[in-house]
């Protein structure tokens, strides 16, 4: 059961202030090297995977989303299976090997739902969780994943904390009591030797003091500017909007002006989509009843001959390369 935290509203508010925790803070593994997701397990059991997030600040704060690294696999994943996605909580187990199945070490805080992508990418698993973690904290959580959960395990990896308005996520090698924070493997007890293993995707906080004003989102931010078909890519928002009770609700246009569109369960402060036109963004941000709505980024369609291969060259482990294309007289080679 997830422990509760009371704080006067007041207490919490100055202790905003003074720890600098003003906005809702997104970690994510995105700018790290060799955060590939080029590992798994080919064992039809559930896989698991962990990472700390350290709360430095004054206040309490709420984990509300939650992605991570997911692909097809040898003969267990394969693209469109549907997932099962469990997330635990442990204030005790902070480094070395776990076991999920422990009394009274580890428990289940949330549950969500995920699709196979067609390659490997940071997946939406857990959604609308709202679990505080108190100032001054640090818990380690499991993600599982019924299939397809990827990870990266080949160093150099770098760097292992990642680091947003005083909070860490602390994932691989990064170590309490001389011990890698990062374990990986078949739930419910990864086997010894899959370590340091690196968690790869995007944990989302808020602050637990109500949001007031009307938001101001910004500009909208796309991880590419141009996509091929079928390839997932993120959309987020340049400013977060400080505090709890914050909506969320993502449109898509044929051009910057509109008319705009709901996208259907694009519900949370980020978004990873595919499209198979060039495609305009943009959110609908809501505290109470005040709506603020980011600027619209534009995202257009890489050309048919850009996408031969999907994923891009830079991930050939799986020999699903094209190394040579003949055509009548024409005959063109690769590495």
């Amino acid at each position: 059961m997830q422990p509760k935290f009371t704080l006067k509203k007041a207490l919490v508010a100055f202790c905003l202030c003074i720890s600098g925790l003003v906005n809702a803070q997104v970690l994510s593994t995105a700018s790290g090297t060799g955060y590939l997701g080029n590992f798994s397990i080919n064992n039809p059991a559930p896989l698991s995977i962990s990472f700390v997030i350290e709360n430095t600040t004054g206040s309490a704060v709420a984990l509300t989303d939650l992605s991570c690294q997911l692909g097809p696999f040898g003969a267990v994943a394969f693209p469109g299976d549907p997932v099962v996605t469990k997330l635990f909580y442990s204030s005790t187990s902070i480094s070395g090997n776990y076991d999920l199945s422990a009394p009274g070490v580890w428990a289940q805080i949330g549950t969500g739902a995920a699709t196979v992508p067609a390659a490997v990418a940071v997946t939406p698993v857990i959604t609308g969780i709202n679990f505080v973690i108190p100032p001054a904290t640090q818990y380690r959580f499991v993600i599982e994943a019924s299939k397809g959960l990827r990870f990266s395990f080949t160093l150099p990896i770098t760097p292992n904390t990642f680091s947003a308005g005083g909070l860490n996520l602390k994932v691989g090698n990064a170590q309490v009591a001389a011990q890698d924070i990062g374990w990986a493997g078949v739930s419910p007890v990864p086997a010894a030797g899959n370590h340091p293993a690196f968690f790869g995707g995007v944990a989302t906080l808020v602050s637990t003091v109500p949001c007031s004003g009307t938001p101001a989102p910004g500009n909208t931010v796309s991880s590419v500017p141009t996509v091929c078909p079928a390839t997932n890519f993120t959309l987020s928002l340049q400013n977060p909007t400080a505090g709890s009770g914050v909506t969320y609700q993502w449109q898509s246009a044929s051009s910057a002006a509109g008319p705009w569109t709901n996208i259907g369960g694009a519900t949370n402060s980020t978004l990873t989509t595919q499209q198979g036109v060039a495609t305009c963004y943009r959110c609908n941000v809501t505290c109470g009843a005040n709506t603020g709505t980011s600027t619209p980024v534009c995202v257009a369609l890489t050309p048919p001959s850009s996408c031969y291969c999907i994923p891009p060259a830079s991930d050939c482990t799986d020999n699903d390369v094209i190394t040579r294309v003949r055509l009548s007289t024409l005959d063109n080679s690769s590495t």
